[in-house]
């Protein structure tokens, strides 16, 4: 098991910490030194195995409980948060590391426990959404953030928080479709009618899925007035609020634009734009997961065949 506080015994050095577990099984001298070596050597810490835990840094002290617990050559490995305690610069390289390690390694079963989000998209294969003491959802990490069972585990895998539309189920001239309220848009849910049973629904558009300019002749496009214009570096997000009208109610967005963003102003008036293929679906009182745009534009393919 790998800590999230690391847990390294105060009184080794690092060496000794990684060799502990193999010298509580009472392997040779000789095994143990290899062992610690080949593991240090695949985690980059062989420069540090005779220093005190006190003269290393964060990210080290990191790889040292990692190697103590992979040295055993478990079938599974717990890591519970392991790299909570660490700056977000030694965050972001750990999390590459532990994916190349766990395959380089093989064999074993690593469960990680995160409450980021992206951590797991960025390390699992398969997730399970835990909530309130109950698992919510499990599968393949992309069937998770692709097809969220409902509202709490979409509204989880999406940076920052997911739009949402409330909308009603209309027929209109043979057609079906989910309209929202105040009338900023509606998708054609035609091919799929007989999956809507109830008459509300949430339409739910990740941030990054809403763009600034058409991307397809398909896209729908919403008015939006700037609020707020957040820079984060390498990423831009925009708080905007839509309205159809002066008079109708007013719809708080956010926009993640993927770099930086320039001539755009508090204010400002613009058109944002969505694909109804990146819409997820849900029942308004259930909360209950119904289809995402994907899925139903397969199904206008299928139709149109």
């Amino acid at each position: 098991m790998v800590f999230q506080t690391y847990a390294l015994y105060p009184h080794m050095k690092v060496f000794d910490n990684i060799a502990f577990p193999l010298r509580v099984k009472k392997l040779p001298e000789n095994e143990i030194k290899q062992r610690v070596r080949e593991i240090a050597e695949l985690l980059g810490i062989t420069h540090i195995l005779d220093r005190s835990i006190y003269e290393i840094s964060g990210g080290e002290a990191q790889r040292t409980a990692l190697a103590r617990a992979l040295v055993r050559k478990s079938r599974v490995v717990l890591l519970d948060e392991p790299l909570t305690n660490l700056d977000y610069k030694i965050r972001e390289k750990m999390r590459g590391e532990l994916k190349r390690i766990a395959k380089e390694i093989g064999g074993a079963t690593w469960i990680y426990a995160t409450p980021d989000a992206r951590e797991a998209l960025a390390i699992a294969s398969h997730s399970v959404f835990l909530y309130n003491g109950k698992a919510l959802q499990y599968g393949t990490t992309e069937s998770l953030y692709s097809s969220p069972i409902n509202l709490t585990v979409a509204s989880y895998f999406s940076y920052p928080r997911l739009n949402t539309f409330e909308c009603d189920f209309i027929n209109m001239m043979d057609k079906y479709y989910v309209r929202e309220l105040t009338g900023l848009f509606r998708i054609d849910v035609t091919p799929i009618a007989d999956k809507f049973k109830a008459d509300r629904y949430i339409v739910g558009i990740r941030p990054v899925d809403l763009k600034l300019e058409k991307t397809s002749k398909n896209v729908i496009g919403i008015p939006a007035e700037i609020k707020l214009i957040e820079s984060m570096g390498s990423d831009t997000i925009l708080h905007l609020e839509s309205r159809l009208t002066p008079s109708s109610r007013e719809t708080e967005l956010d926009l993640l634009y993927p770099g930086v963003l320039t001539g755009y102003e508090i204010g400002q008036r613009i058109m944002i734009y969505f694909d109804p293929k990146d819409v997820l679906i849900f029942e308004k009182d259930t909360e209950r997961f119904v289809t995402n745009g994907k899925k139903l534009i397969s199904e206008f393919q299928q139709g149109g065949e």
